[in-house]
């Protein structure tokens, strides 16, 4: 007999659902067939078995499943399936231990729900719902319940599962990076016309994001650091050609897709990859794909009132770079008369045990002046 478990999908969640079984239970299967799809709070994945028999579900599709649990088992004949049913059905009744899942678990400790009661289901394996129909059975309240739990008239709506996945991953950045943060403005008139002039001739809208993004990229040689990753605590692991991670957001949750070697792609290519990450969050279609291999990300806020944005660092990165909408402003030129500029804010948060202000600001003033350069602007075409 063999486990099918359930591999660690990213490092941002704990769990993911079992979205659907494709193969049916007594049904053999190959090494490398697809049998199951997993759903994380970000995108989903086929899981292949490693092993070829007959298939048996333990868990039920819909279920939510911890990374590394055993979801099913594969069989090498009917005579080792039959024989392993009966011990299961045995164990049920002897007090062999049960296999609950996470949110089983905490239900059950909320609600002082003892083994006996759990092993009155006749199942193996208690999941959420099977916790939900004892509390209904029996009208428990639970143990930790305090005035905001109450009945009083207020309306709760649960976090949906990819929100919550966006609070592990904030929680964690909260938790275990100590950041530092700095801002600065970037004037981009020259930069405008310049990507202006690029629309007019190649007829693709490229805009600040775009140039941001591959201006950042371009730096990985000369600030590796801003790069890395903090290993152990102690040390750095440091990438040759980085991904570059782009927060988008259109209204169906925060997805961070990832530019891949973008420092060796041009800046039409990062804006028809853009316009692709676009399409996707509105229809829900990012691929785990799409979602790994950032080493640093860019988080763009283009509403035109916003004024700052202090980001957070993304779990397994040093440096996240906000920018933000382009405003306007007065000032003097060189004959001392009043004209208007353009600019953007751009912030910089950085993991204070890899990298020092000193670094961050050389690091942040560096794009800046090529942000603001339009020979740089055009060699990035």
């Amino acid at each position: 007999m063999h486990d099918i478990t359930v591999p660690r999908l990213n490092n941002n969640d704990e769990s993911c659902v079992l979205k659907q079984w494709l193969q049916k239970s007594g049904v053999k299967i190959e090494p490398g067939d697809i049998v199951a799809v997993l759903e994380t709070s970000k995108a989903a994945f086929d899981l292949e078995s490693e092993f070829g028999g007959l298939l048996s579900q333990t868990v039920e599709a819909g279920s939510d499943c911890a990374f590394g649990s055993v979801i099913g088992h594969v069989f090498a004949d009917e005579n080792e399936l039959d024989n392993f049913t009966a011990k299961r059905k045995q164990s049920v009744n002897t007090g062999d231990p049960l296999t609950i899942t996470r949110d089983a678990q905490r239900l059950i400790d909320a609600h002082s729900i003892d083994d006996a009661a759990l092993r009155s289901l006749g199942k193996s394996v208690i999941k959420t719902k099977d916790v939900e129909g004892l509390i209904d059975s029996t009208h428990r309240e639970p143990v930790n319940s305090n005035a905001n739990d109450r009945d009083d008239g207020a309306n709760f709506a649960p976090l949906s599962r990819r929100q919550l996945g966006i609070a592990n991953t904030v929680s964690r950045s909260h938790a275990t990076i100590p950041p530092a943060f700095i801002a600065l403005r970037i004037y981009c008139d020259r930069a405008l016309k310049t990507l202006k002039q690029v629309l007019a001739q190649k007829g693709m809208n490229v805009g600040l994001p775009e140039l941001v993004i591959k201006t950042i990229a371009k730096q990985v040689d000369d600030f590796p650091v801003f790069f890395s990753s903090v290993v152990n605590g102690n040390r750095l692991r440091h990438v040759p050609d980085p991904g570059v991670g782009v927060t988008i957001d259109v209204g169906k949750g925060l997805f961070v897709p990832v530019v891949k070697q973008a420092s060796s792609r041009t800046l039409l290519d990062i804006a028809e990859l853009l316009i692709d990450f676009r399409v996707k969050g509105m229809r829900d279609k990012f691929t785990a794909e799409d979602l790994q291999g950032g080493n640093i990300s860019v988080s763009i806020n283009m509403d035109a009132d916003i004024e700052l944005v202090v980001p957070i660092v993304m779990p397994d990165q040093v440096c996240m770079i906000a920018m933000g909408p382009v405003r306007r402003e007065l000032t003097l030129n060189e004959k001392g008369q009043v004209e208007p500029r353009a600019f953007f804010t751009v912030g910089l948060a950085y993991d204070h045990r890899a990298i020092n202000g000193f670094d961050a600001c050389r690091f942040a003033t560096t794009i800046k002046k090529l942000c603001e350069d339009p020979n740089w602007v055009l060699s990035s075409l």
